[in-house]
């Protein structure tokens, strides 16, 4: 009831509707009444019912657009909603009604559109799609539409539908499965494989390429169901457990070489194993993806004659960190594998040299070892007769952060065509050489010539592990190199660089597996206090001296326990 005048028809009308509403919320038999001297001030002090919100503005300010379609032949669109030309960027003057919906919608999505609104209305269910559509026919968007067939006046049926903009999820989800497609073809021409490890179930699957979408293997439990399942080779297995619990101890990326079983042939070869960790929102740790890469059967360089770079023996695989090749004089890189991965990057060689040398841990080791990571003292040691070296272990931080033991041997050589100076880098990790230092108290003593451990630290070395050992096999052989005293008695400095060189030489041929010893100038102590498996060794004349290797071994057995 209005007392005073002028007033609204919208104000009267809103305060009938909420009296309507409030009589009927407090039951049958009622009535209310509206009285103030301005119903305008009347509907702000009390509850506005949904009834009282204008459609036409609800309509307009809403983000998705709603529509009428009559589902005669052809589909039209008799009605939207303001928001509808909002989104679409289109002037209500210039957008007749009816209108052909194929004249809005992308020719290559209509008839499944089509399609499945018939399907939806002859089933009287909702329809979900999403399609391409455009008010000018040139700038298309994607939207994703609900519809429903709704009672209307009309002598064809009519559907309801609510659109929403869906274009940057669409674009998103177009960039990333062309990103697959790019990742796809890209593994297609490698003999690389995708594989993950969930770290909260500690599951990990193989992904196979050669497909659109890779397929995945069945879950495996990481790492026992691997080995299990033979998928890992029994000489491996122990180093693989060590990689295994890294990773699943949230070792943000790692890398290893292990003898696998490759899927496709059955076939055990070597492979590096490399993985990065992908954390969740919260920063916790979810899933570690990884790359399986055959190694090369060979590191030698394609490029080079095979004489110049020597073969890499078959056991320093696993314990293989770096390898580089380069031509010193021209200060090229030829072929660069680190840490699991062959780069060639954009460096020269003392580029690279310099890089490498500031991974080293400390001032102190960089500066035993700093003329191996210089070309010009490289190519000057060559200039006095240096064609072998060898360092002693010293750390170094890999890609990880984390601190390692490593060693590295060098070789020296001058093509006989070019007459270029060419080096052959390999560096190994020494842990388990600076495990056994630490278990005889760190007591070690080198000879001053060969650099290797004297003939009282080898002692030491046996006494100490060959007790601690339970079980499986050690060895112990004397290399005697027959000759080489009588015949550089006359040159001793000539005699000492022999030395130094098959010491060397040693050192790249048996790996960390062994420690290595001088027993007399012209005898060598070799121990091996882990032996899985029996070791056939071919003796061949010395290649610097041409004087013949000589070598006894005694092999202690201890029972599995």
């Amino acid at each position: 009831m209005a007392t005073d005048f002028p007033q609204q028809f919208e104000d009267l009308y809103q305060a009938a509707d909420q009296a309507l509403y409030s009589a009927k919320k407090a039951g049958k038999h009622g009535f209310v009444v509206k009285k103030s001297s301005s119903i305008a001030d009347s509907l702000s002090e009390s509850f506005h019912p949904v009834s009282a919100i204008p459609l036409p503005g609800l309509l307009e300010y809403i983000n998705s657009g709603v529509a009428l379609l009559e589902m005669g032949d052809p589909i039209r669109l008799i009605y939207v909603s303001q928001s509808f030309y909002r989104i679409i960027d289109a002037d209500p003057q210039h957008f007749p009604l009816p209108q052909d919906l194929a004249q809005l919608i992308h020719p290559d999505d209509m008839p499944s559109l089509e399609r499945a609104l018939r399907q939806g209305l002859q089933q009287k269910q909702a329809v979900e799609h999403t399609h391409r559509l455009s008010a000018n026919g040139k700038t298309w968007a994607w939207w994703h539409i609900r519809a429903v067939q709704v009672q209307y006046d009309n002598p064809h049926p009519v559907m309801l539908v609510t659109t929403t903009d869906v274009s940057q999820f669409k674009e998103s989800e177009l960039r990333l499965q062309e990103a697959n497609r790019r990742l796809q073809t890209a593994f297609d021409q490698t003999d690389q494989h995708v594989w993950e490890v969930d770290l909260a179930s500690a599951f990990f699957r193989l992904f196979s390429s050669g497909e659109t979408i890779p397929r995945e293997s069945a879950a495996i439990a990481f790492p026992e169901g691997l080995i299990a399942q033979g998928w890992i080779h029994p000489g491996s297995v122990p180093r693989f457990r060590d990689f295994a619990n890294d990773l699943l101890q949230g070792q943000t990326q790692g890398s290893g070489n292990f003898v696998i079983q490759f899927q496709n042939t059955g076939c055990y070869g070597w492979a590096c194993l490399s993985y990065r960790l992908l954390t969740s929102e919260n920063g916790a740790a979810g899933k570690a993806i990884g790359i399986i890469e055959p190694l090369p059967q060979t590191f030698l360089d394609p490029k080079t004659p095979a004489s110049l770079s020597p073969a890499l023996p078959s056991s320093l695989t696993s314990d293989l960190v770096a390898i580089l090749h380069a031509d010193l004089t021209q200060d090229t890189v030829y072929q660069f594998f680190c840490e699991g991965h062959t780069v060639m990057p954009a460096l020269s060689c003392s580029q690279l040299l310099q890089q490498e040398s500031v991974k080293l841990f400390s001032e102190d080791e960089r500066q035993t070892v700093a003329a191996h990571f210089s070309r010009d003292q490289l190519q000057t040691l060559h200039r006095q007769g240096v064609d072998w070296l060898s360092s002693p272990a010293y750390r170094r931080i890999d890609a990880n952060g984390d601190i390692r033991w490593v060693c590295h041997t060098l070789h020296l050589t001058v093509s006989p065509d070019t007459q270029h100076l060419h080096l052959d880098f390999y560096q190994l990790r020494a842990d388990q050489r600076c495990q056994w230092e630490a278990a005889i108290g760190g007591n070690t003593t080198r000879d001053p010539i060969t650099h290797i451990y004297d003939r009282a630290t080898m002692r030491l070395f046996v006494e100490t592990l060959t007790h601690r050992q339970t079980e499986g096999l050690c060895s112990l052989a004397l290399l005697h190199v027959g000759g080489l005293v009588k015949r550089y008695a006359p040159e001793p400095r000539r005699f000492n660089q022999l030395r130094l060189y098959l010491a060397s030489l040693l050192y790249f041929i048996l790996g960390e597996s062994c420690l290595i010893g001088q027993d007399q100038p012209d005898q060598f102590l070799l121990f091996f206090p882990k032996v899985r498996w029996p070791r056939i060794v071919i003796l061949s004349p010395c290649p610097m001296s041409g004087q013949r290797l000589i070598s006894t071994a005694f092999s202690k057995r201890f029972p599995a326990c």
